[in-house]
């Protein structure tokens, strides 16, 4: 979302002595934390969501571990790329 503007942080950044590399490192891990922190609602609210549609009904919940694994990783993957 903030990419149009990090364009300053990034000048701040060199004049403080970081390397190109450096800068790329630390807009990686912004993204990471931001997708991150982002992502920690939704998971908790789909966990109380699954678990209150197996407390009132006696309907089996079932969860693919595998695409959920791969959505959780391919989210930061792609937020890293487009920053």
């Amino acid at each position: 979302m903030t990419t149009r503007r990090c364009g300053p942080d990034d000048r701040v950044l060199r004049l403080a002595g970081a390397t190109g590399s450096q800068v790329l490192r630390a807009a990686a891990l912004e993204t990471t934390l931001a997708v991150a922190i982002g992502s920690l609602p939704g998971g908790i609210a789909g966990v109380i969501a699954a678990g209150g549609a197996a407390v009132d009904r006696e309907v089996p919940v079932r969860i693919c571990w595998a695409v959920t694994g791969a959505a959780v990783l391919a989210c930061p993957l792609f937020g890293v790329c487009c920053s």
